[in-house]
């Protein structure tokens, strides 16, 4: 029974390890729009896959707007979105929509969380900082603002795919604002529950297998 589930654990690493996509960059969304359209050749964050960008901005373009690998705590992996150069602004105002879809790798664990967080945010007078990150899969719409509640995170039953659709909205009208960026990250199930689910499989195939 323990080489079964060691079995287990070594296929699932060697499946994440070696599907071949290469890390995302930290590059401009103009440069993730050209290199990663496609699943055939999409990038990787940890155990997920991150491709078909699209871009509609109204008042910046795609290569003023950066995209990075983001690693967070609990098995959380995505992207963080920042300005390039930096977003700090008096007066004006950053308003663009950020597409993209994030898979699981083929044979790795599925996607089941979704969290936003904006990440070193402030504002002063009429300042503000909105982002809405609509998942119409969910179905759900997670935001978050300053003045507000900077994060927001939402459960969902295993899902191999997400196709995502982030508007971002700053604006210095009336005061200022000052974003380092925004954290747009998916979580998998723990390793412990991903290890016991393949146990499970293992050891029902051997009941079946025996009952034959």
């Amino acid at each position: 029974m323990k080489k079964c589930i060691w079995v287990v654990v070594l296929m699932a690493a060697l499946t994440v390890a070696g599907f071949g996509a290469p890390t995302c960059a930290t590059d401009t969304t103009a440069y993730y729009q050209t290199q990663y359209s496609g699943l055939a050749n999409a990038c990787q964050v940890g155990p997920l896959l991150f491709y078909n960008f699209t871009f509609a901005g109204l008042t910046v373009a795609a290569n003023q707007v950066e995209i990075a690998p983001y690693v967070g705590p609990s098995s959380h992996f995505g992207l963080r979105i920042s300005g390039a150069p930096a977003w700090l602004a008096a007066v004006n105002t950053v308003i663009f929509t950020l597409g993209y879809t994030v898979a699981q790798v083929p044979g790795g664990p599925p996607i089941e969380f979704a969290d936003l967080d904006l990440l070193g945010g402030s504002t002063t007078g009429g300042g503000l900082i909105w982002v809405s990150e609509p998942l119409p899969a969910i179905p759900t719409t997670l935001t978050a603002s300053i003045p507000g509640v900077p994060d927001a995170e939402v459960a969902f039953a295993p899902r191999s795919s997400l196709n995502v659709s982030t508007s971002f909205t700053l604006s210095g009208a009336g005061g200022s604002f000052s974003l380092a960026g925004v954290a747009e990250t998916f979580a998998i199930p723990e390793p412990l529950s991903f290890l016991l689910l393949g146990a499970g499989l293992v050891v029902l195939g051997v009941f079946k297998r025996r009952s034959r």
